[in-house]
């Protein structure tokens, strides 16, 4: 497997259950790589799998077992654990998928079947999309059956769908955006004096106390001894 330099776990442990042990190697980091034209730069992604896609507090789908991440415990849920089987899959075809964004987060949903109660139900996996160490970044932030709220049966989304190419192109241009701002790239001598409180044309236009202190000098000295740079005699003279 890619070491790749995330913050986030790239390897899941398995877990034992039932005098078995249960792999979490599917949900190891991985990488996806999407075309959107032939002859096109594609696009790459590191993608990674959070805690929530397997485990789920009181549910009657819990197993006495928790599992820990490093930052929260949590208990097995089995059906999200076995449906988590398929999160690769439906990752590497998010390219024909129509995906959601709210408030930084970003989902889509799917019909699969459910192997815990039979029945084909909506699935919804939700998403973070960002950049991390100049890598596009997915990581998988839950994956469940959608049972309430929007992609839930009989309640639609609500919401502009999108493709992972148009998220992609915002999260890389939001980046570069950012980046400028703070290091003053692109930004025009209006705006850089703008930053400081004060526009162009009042700063340029107005010397400083130094710069009047310097000419009242100058003029001094011409008076009693002549001009030095020009070699003028004294302005009294004159």
């Amino acid at each position: 497997m890619a070491n790749f330099q995330v913050d986030a776990l790239s390897r899941w442990e398995p877990f034992e259950h039932a005098g078995q042990s249960c792999s979490l190697g599917h949900l190891d980091a991985h990488e996806v790589v999407f075309q959107k034209e032939e002859g096109k730069e594609p696009i790459r992604f590191v993608v990674t799998y959070g805690l929530h896609c397997f485990t789920k507090d009181d549910t009657d789908q819990n197993i006495p077992l928790k599992y820990a991440d490093g930052r929260e415990s949590r208990t097995i849920c089995l059906e999200r654990y076995e449906a988590s089987k398929w999160l690769r899959g439906m990752i590497e075809k998010l390219d024909v998928a129509t995906i959601y964004q709210v408030q930084g987060e970003v989902f889509f949903t799917i019909t699969v079947l459910n192997t815990s109660s039979g029945q084909l139900e909506p699935f919804k996996i939700c998403m973070a999309i960002f950049r991390e160490n100049r890598l596009l970044r997915i990581h998988v932030t839950s994956a469940f059956f959608a049972r309430t709220g929007e992609g839930s049966p009989g309640v639609p989304v609500q919401k502009k769908g999108l493709t992972i190419f148009k998220v992609a192109f915002d999260t890389q241009h939001k980046l570069r955006t950012s980046s400028q701002k703070k290091s003053g790239i692109g930004l025009s001598r209006k705006n850089e004096g703008s930053r400081n409180g004060e526009s162009l044309s009042r700063r340029d236009s107005q010397p400083s106390i130094a710069c009047i202190r310097r000419g009242r000098s100058f003029l001094r000295r011409a008076r009693r001894t002549g001009c030095p740079v020009t070699g003028c005699a004294p302005f009294g003279a004159l």
